[in-house]
């Protein structure tokens, strides 16, 4: 589990860039602050989505 989970919700018709940059940037979690992202969608409200970072702090998150 991680020390520190930020949650970032944005509004996008392109979540299939943001898609693209995570799948790009994946190879690279845990050797920086974040130990992993998700991007979810919220269906309860078409276009919005979070994106979900764990760290293993509070002070890594803000680096």
């Amino acid at each position: 589990m991680a020390g520190f989970v930020q949650i970032i919700e944005f509004k996008t018709s392109r979540v299939n860039e943001i898609r693209d940059l995570v799948a790009q940037m994946q190879p690279q979690q845990g050797t920086g602050s974040a130990l992993r992202g998700t991007v979810t969608a919220d269906y309860d409200r078409p276009g919005y989505y979070l994106n979900i970072v764990e760290f293993t702090s509070r002070g890594k998150a803000m680096d």
